[in-house]
């Protein structure tokens, strides 16, 4: 059995944009969608639901776009130079 697992750098890219769309689009939009939705909350109209979801996809968005790029960063230096890059960094990979 192969211990060696197919990456496609260029899919793993493709994946760290969209997830840097994503972090993006929230920081945009959270606040606004949050506040609106507490002005219209605090005029008494419409019953209060649970924003910690929404404010937490937003908080982990940062981190996940972070790890996604390092990845696709380890994926193309690996592909560039065909080294074992867990042996590089130091197993960290």
């Amino acid at each position: 059995m192969d211990n060696e697992v197919g990456v496609d750098p260029e899919r793993v890219a493709q994946a760290a944009a969209a997830l840097e769309n994503l972090r993006d689009t929230l920081a945009a939009n959270v606040p606004v969608i949050v506040n609106t939705l507490n002005e219209y909350w605090s005029s008494g109209a419409g019953s209060p639901v649970d924003l910690g979801p929404l404010r937490r996809a937003e908080a982990r968005s940062v981190q996940d776009a972070a790890d996604m790029r390092a990845r696709a960063n380890l994926a193309a230096a690996f592909m560039a130079n065909a080294v074992n890059i867990d042996v590089v960094l130091g197993g960290v990979a």
